[in-house]
């Protein structure tokens, strides 16, 4: 579990980068995507 917690500031940290770094409406819809499963993801790890 404490990796987890471990990933989670770098997986924020990258999140920014992509939102901040050059993307056209395409990208965004995809990254909300990925976003969206990886939070997913990370519930189920935690529960």
């Amino acid at each position: 579990m404490k990796n987890n917690k471990n990933l989670l500031p770098l997986y924020f940290n990258s999140l920014r980068f992509i939102v901040a770094g050059p993307g056209s409406g395409k990208t965004l819809v995809i990254v909300k995507r990925i976003i969206h499963f990886v939070n997913n993801e990370i519930l189920k790890l935690l529960c």
